[in-house]
């Protein structure tokens, strides 16, 4: 899914959390990287370790809703992409209104 939507969008930023998917990230890393605007991080183009870094990911989380809200950020109709994004569930932390599954994952998943 990745390789597809490299090839059909244009795409400037892509974040990959990286806990659990070193392999995949490092690999989408060197294949897309150099194509990338936006860096994930200062260690890699596309890997985010989300686990250390809830401040940064709930500001930009709002951010990014404020942005696709106001139309500042268009975004593609897709139903596959509109259905991942009203599958998120708000969260609220100290820092302000995240985003996140409404259950955490099964360990040893095949697909990122």
């Amino acid at each position: 899914m990745v390789a597809h939507v490299f090839k059909r969008y244009t795409v400037v930023g892509f974040f990959a959390d990286i806990a659990g998917w070193e392999s995949y990230v490092a690999d989408w890393s060197e294949k897309h990287g150099k194509h990338l605007l936006i860096k994930a991080s200062g260690k890699s183009t596309v890997g985010y370790d989300m686990r250390g870094n809830q401040r940064e990911t709930t500001v930009e989380h709002m951010a990014m809703v404020g942005a696709i809200e106001t139309v500042a950020l268009p975004h593609v109709r897709d139903y596959s992409l509109t259905r991942h994004a009203l599958n998120a569930r708000k969260r609220l932390n100290q820092y302000g209104i995240s985003r996140a599954r409404t259950s955490r994952p099964p360990t040893g998943g095949t697909t990122p």
